[in-house]
């Protein structure tokens, strides 16, 4: 996306949404000449992407015990985007979305041709990052209606579930 000034993303942002990231995606596919640029989002959420364990409850003597199970690195990621309306970045954004499944058209992309690398970072008060974790072959699963006006001040309300097929 581009700078996102301090007080500028403290005014969009909700404290009872819990954290602020930075997504980096690396080479995001799509046409409007964006294919091989990088792209920004700024998104809050209340959890961080990454391993879920399963729990395993066994009954020993008597005594209920609670172990880890399998470990899966794949997933899924629900997060609110904090930008403001930014017609080119959201354009982007659209022909991206586009390369899933068209809905002028009504066809449906190759999932080669749009997971991408994501970079997440987690962000401090200072909007400072203080964490960070790459989610491998990522894509959007599930979006609210992106409909923006360009000559509008106000952040865009736009909620994004993430897929994707393994962090490290």
């Amino acid at each position: 996306m581009g700078v996102h000034p301090i007080e500028e993303t403290l005014q969009m942002t909700d404290p009872a949404k819990g954290y602020l990231f930075d997504l980096v995606f690396e080479n995001l596919l799509g046409d409007k000449g964006i294919d091989g640029q990088q792209f920004e989002l700024r998104v809050q959420s209340y959890t961080y992407p990454g391993e879920t364990v399963d729990k395993i409850s066994m009954g020993i003597s008597g005594n209920t015990r609670t172990d880890a199970g399998l470990k899966h690195r794949e997933g899924t990621w629900k997060t609110d985007v904090i930008e403001t309306q930014d017609a080119d970045m959201l354009n982007r954004f659209q022909s991206w979305l586009n390369l899933m499944h068209d809905l002028d058209t009504g066809i449906t992309g190759y999932s080669t041709e749009y997971k991408v690398d994501v970079t997440v970072r987690l962000l401090n008060a200072k909007l400072e990052p203080v964490k960070t974790r790459k989610l491998r072959r990522a894509w959007p699963v599930q979006t609210g209606d992106l409909s923006f006006n360009p000559m509008s001040k106000d952040a865009l309300k736009l909620s994004v579930t993430w897929q994707f097929d393994w962090w490290d």
